[in-house]
This record gives C-alpha cells, structure tokens and sequence, in this order.
C-alpha cells in the first residue's frame, strides 16, 4: 500500500509513514487514531458537552404582552420563575428540557397550575389552554427574548407557592 508520504511500506496493513529528523521514513501501523479521525473524536465530544449545557444551565428570557414579564430557568434543578413587575413573582417547576425547548408549570394566583412551553429557536412562549378546574384560559403566545440572567433563583425557596 502507499502510504501517505509517497513511501511504499512492506506490509499491507493501512499505514502513515513519518519522516524523522535523518529524513529517513518508517512505517508505522495505524491505530485508527489519525489526526484526521482525533479531530471528529473531539468535535463529537465538543458536541455532547454542548447539548448537555443547553439542558444544564440558568438563563432569563424578556417577554412582552400587554406588559412586560420575565422568566427566568434553572434546567439543573428543573426549577422555573415567572416575574411581573409591579405584579408579583411565580415560582414553577421544569417537566422537560431539550436544547431548544423547555416545558414548565407555574404555580397560579389561586387559579391552579399554568402550563407553559419556551422554544428557543422560534423565540416564542406559549401558555397552553385551559388548567384544572379552569378550562377557560385560552392559548396565548408571546415573543420573548434572552436577557441577562436575573438573580430571582436565589430566592427561589423564599417565593410563595401563589406568587407575590
């Protein structure tokens, strides 16, 4: 076989040859490791990393309605925050979290448990239709955009269960 110095090596085996510093060349048997085959090992490593941040971090995001209000997530402790200023504060709790998607419960102001969807990629909340025993609510969907991180999850254990 040739290898990839122009060298031809004796064997048959898939080969790299490596000049040394007399410019004599040896043939070495390959390990499957290659630069070209390391680099792909990392790349795939980078990437798992990368999609195990996106489900293990802290981000806030801003939304606009007839107001303004944030949500804030911690995908590691599956914890959500619902912010209005001037309203109160809403604590909830992450049922899953993908890279781009993140479904969430909000305890409610007394009117029970709100269900909600945030996807990344289109930049949109939903609220879904309807709660127990309240299956008025209607869909609503808002635009919303990443913020910096708010400090509301310090007091996290501080936030009563039906907000304020």
């Amino acid at each position: 076989m040739r290898a990839t110095c122009g060298r031809r090596c004796s064997n048959s085996l898939t080969v790299r040859c490596q000049a040394n510093n007399t410019k004599v060349h040896t043939c070495h048997q390959s390990t499957g490791l290659e630069m070209g085959s390391f680099r792909w090992v990392l790349l795939a490593a980078f990437c798992i990393l990368q999609i195990g941040a996106a489900r293990a971090e802290q981000f806030s995001i801003i939304c606009h309605r007839e107001f303004t209000y944030f949500l804030t997530f911690d995908t590691t402790a599956n914890r959500a925050v619902y912010e209005v200023v001037l309203d109160g504060t809403y604590k909830g709790h992450i049922q899953r979290a993908s890279a781009d998607r993140v479904e969430f419960d909000l305890d409610g102001d007394g009117g029970g448990l709100r269900k909600l969807v945030w996807e990344s990629e289109k930049k949109k909340v939903t609220w879904l239709p309807g709660a127990p025993g309240d299956e008025t609510r209607s869909l609503i969907v808002n635009d919303c955009t990443p913020t910096d991180l708010r400090d509301v999850l310090s007091r996290y254990e501080q936030i009563s269960p039906y907000g304020k």
